[in-house]
């Protein structure tokens, strides 16, 4: 707790990925361009024409970007996230509900003691040929869960016992 690490919020609630213009380009400054990777324009319109926030108010979506990233910390690959600027411009990454359905995942909150969850992939991730794996989300501050975009050593790596004890919970 009170370490920044870059991620997006776990939220199923959100339809599509999103993230402000002012988050990607601090993302791109602060983690990409160290590493020498860079955001890739999908499509010069988003994935839908806008997005209705908490407060209900209609915004235009920006560009769909590419943005590479290590999945909690493990996992390399790409996300395309629908970009909102104006009012949304600070909205942080959000990891949607299209995600999680694509990826059938399952999630278990307060599975750590210190509160992380544990999202599983059943089908696993790009990279990965297919097979399950597992990633933590750390309980933020707030009280959200997040899911690291980049290594860091408060990232609790999830151990083959962890991934093959909640594995059996759920079945």
């Amino acid at each position: 707790r009170g370490d920044m690490v870059w991620g997006m919020l776990y939220d199923p609630g959100a339809a599509q990925a999103l993230t402000g213009t002012d988050t990607m380009a601090t993302y791109r400054d602060d983690v990409l361009v160290p590493k020498g990777q860079r955001l890739t324009q999908k499509s010069r319109v988003g994935s839908t024409r806008s997005f209705s926030g908490i407060a209900g108010k209609t915004m235009p979506t920006g560009p769909l970007i590419g943005g590479p990233m290590k999945l909690g910390g493990t996992f390399d690959l790409v996300l395309d996230f629908d970009s909102i600027g104006g009012t949304g411009a600070k909205c942080p990454f959000l990891y949607p509900n299209s995600h999680c359905r694509k990826n059938k995942v399952i999630s278990l909150s307060n599975y750590y003691e210190n509160g992380d969850g544990l999202l599983i992939y059943p089908n696993g991730v790009p990279g990965t040929k297919g097979k399950a794996c597992a990633i933590s989300m750390l309980l933020t501050d707030s009280g959200h869960y997040l899911i690291p975009m980049q290594e860091h050593e408060m990232i609790n790596k999830v151990s083959d016992s962890d991934f093959h004890q909640a594995f059996q919970a759920i079945e």
